[in-house]
């Protein structure tokens, strides 16, 4: 299996030049040719931060069970639609309690 340029480029900035080959090397070896190699490789190179005996152990993994590498990928971490309305729910309605109060007490102080 090839590594593509990105991936070659990428392990060049993190890796040293003696580690490059090996890091490459080990990213070869990884099976499953059908299942998204490229993203395999950039998830196991976000996960090994640098360390070459780290990519040799994801990539095992992945040939084992590629999907617990993939499963491993968070490509966003954005907050569901439902997680963002709460905040903004609880501050409307805050403020509504508030203007509530004040014009009550505006009222009551002045009858």
């Amino acid at each position: 299996m090839n590594v593509s340029t990105e991936t070659k480029q990428r392990i060049s900035k993190e890796f040293n030049d003696d580690e490059g080959p090996h890091v490459i090397s080990a990213l070869c070896d990884f099976e499953w040719s059908d299942i998204e190699p490229d993203r395999v490789h950039r998830i196991i190179l976000d996960y090994a931060k640098g360390k070459v005996s780290e990519v040799k152990r994801l990539v095992k993994v992945a040939n084992d069970d590629p999907k617990r590498i993939l499963a491993a990928d968070n490509p966003t971490k954005k907050k569901s639609p439902k997680k963002q309305i709460l905040p903004k729910t609880i501050l409307i309605f805050t403020v509504l309690n508030i203007l509530t109060w004040i014009i009550l007490k505006y009222i009551v102080q002045f009858k």
